[in-house]
């Protein structure tokens, strides 16, 4: 609990959807802090990783920690991630936890490229973009620019009905499902579900991926 942690929302939310997170972290003892992305999180998300590099650091400088724990839900993980293995993240982040993240991107994007205001980040997330590529081509023995299965926890649930869990699972993560998700709603309960939010915290608490926490 020496990381300040901070969590990043999904698209089409703002930060105040991640309030159930963050009075459950803070009442284990957690300092956590909102990464804003603006418009809703519908700008790109290469764009939005660099609004994550400014906040780490604003955290670090006020906090003195060395390194941060990040939580990314849903766009919000793929955002983390992005920032991980794209702008030489790796060195400041004990854990990364993304809820519910089309990390492989999400084939159902497409049907929302030509909507106002949502087109690149659509066009971002489909799984053949150059953004993809350029994501999972990064050298996955480099912890400094990939992460590793220590550093990178990918949660699903069984009853998430946008993004399935072979969208959230990518090599050099540790994939966990979560036990507290109800089709259709499993999505949205990733981040709200009080006994969820338990899951992620016992998971910043233990010093590795905890699998024997999943049932």
């Amino acid at each position: 609990m020496d990381y300040p942690t901070l969590i990043i929302h999904g698209f089409l939310a703002h930060k105040i959807t991640n309030l159930p997170l963050h009075l459950g972290l803070r009442q284990q003892g957690f300092r956590t802090y909102n990464v804003p992305i603006p418009a809703l999180n519908t700008q790109p998300i290469d764009e939005s990783s660099q609004v994550v590099a400014e906040r780490v650091e604003e955290v670090l400088a006020d906090t003195g920690a060395s390194k941060v724990n990040i939580i990314g839900v849903s766009l919000g993980g793929v955002i983390a991630l992005h920032y991980l293995r794209c702008c030489d993240g790796g060195d400041r982040i004990n854990k990364l936890i993304t809820l519910g993240s089309p990390l492989r991107g999400a084939p159902a994007s497409q049907a929302i490229r030509g909507l106002p205001f949502v087109g690149d980040v659509a066009a971002q997330l489909a799984p053949d973009s150059a953004l993809m590529a350029d994501m999972h081509a990064r050298d996955i023995n480099s912890n400094a620019q990939k992460g590793s299965t220590e550093q990178l926890i990918s949660i699903y649930s069984e009853g998430d009905i946008l993004v399935p869990k072979d969208r959230s699972d990518i090599e050099g993560a540790t994939l966990l499902k979560s036990p507290y998700g109800r089709w259709p709603i499993g999505h949205y309960q990733l981040a709200a579900d009080p006994r969820n939010i338990q899951f992620v915290i016992e998971q910043l608490k233990a010093p590795h991926p905890n699998t024997q926490l999943v049932s």
